[in-house]
């Protein structure tokens, strides 16, 4: 299944479809209710980039996503209930778990995940979705390049097309 996996997120560039399928394979890998990752945005921060089964949009990154990606390890809260300031994703939500998508030694992204288990990532999760993580952050590293990448090239095209219109109305 992970070579699957592996197969299907180098077959796109498209980070949104990239992201969705990271979601949709780390929700039913842990057997989560829900998940939304997060990515680190230069200038912006985190900011959520894709939701899976996930009810409404956070104003701003739970202290667990943030705790995950300051520490670059895996943040778990085993009681949604026993933090006052965690909104969870879906109201049937008993645990949660943030971990960092680290590329470079730093962390470029967060995967939260919720369970309607209180407990149910008290010892982590399985080295499967370590991989999928590990995959995924190479895949969002690439896609946000030719991301880049595509962006330049519409500028030069664009650069170009002016240059030739001032041109011609000097001749």
């Amino acid at each position: 299944a992970l070579q699957r996996i592996g197969h299907a997120l180098n077959a796109t560039l498209d980070l949104d479809e990239l992201l969705s399928l990271v979601l949709r394979e780390a929700v039913g890998a842990s057997k989560a209710l829900c998940g939304q990752v997060w990515l680190d945005e230069p200038g912006v921060g985190l900011r959520v980039a894709a939701r899976y089964r996930a009810l409404g949009t956070p104003p701003a990154a739970p202290r667990l996503v943030v705790q995950a990606a300051r520490a670059n390890q895996a943040a778990v809260l085993a009681d949604v209930k026993t933090d006052p300031q965690y909104v969870p994703m879906d109201r049937l939500a008993r645990s949660a778990i943030a971990m960092p998508v680290m590329r470079g030694g730093a962390a470029i992204g967060v995967l939260q995940l919720e369970s309607a288990l209180s407990g149910a990532f008290a010892h982590g999760v399985d080295e499967p979705l370590h991989e999928l993580i590990e995959h995924a952050a190479v895949a969002i590293n690439n896609a946000r390049l030719f991301g880049l990448l595509e962006r330049q090239l519409g500028e030069s095209a664009l650069s170009v097309e002016v240059a030739r219109t001032v041109n011609a109305s000097h001749n």
